[in-house]
């Protein structure tokens, strides 16, 4: 799969890769021209530690982000807890702008 997804100079390409040795060798190929991950901070600077000791390629990093859900004083307290609820464990929680935080 790696192989074919380099075969062609022309076509940006994606790859989405769960095992970390792939993610490696990636990160660190000398003919990848930009590398964008999204995950924890740790992966994160995996990542860019790879990337900058191949070709000094591009990295665009997504990373253990905290995004907060405010209620305020005049909202429907119902209609919130629901909010919440849903912007917290929509997609399990994995998503990069689950509602981890959230001030009242």
């Amino acid at each position: 799969l790696i192989m074919v997804a380099f075969s062609s100079p022309l076509l940006p390409n994606t790859i989405l890769f769960l095992v970390p040795t792939a993610g490696a060798a990636i990160d660190s190929h000398p003919r990848v021209d930009k590398v964008a991950c999204t995950g924890a901070t740790e992966i994160g600077k995996l990542t860019l530690t790879a990337a900058g000791t191949s070709n000094a390629m591009r990295v665009t990093l997504e990373m253990g982000g905290k995004s907060p859900l405010v209620i305020f004083d005049d909202a429907d307290v119902d209609e919130a807890v629901e909010i919440a609820y849903g912007a917290l464990f929509a997609n399990m929680g994995q998503g990069c702008c689950a509602g981890t935080r959230t001030f009242v």
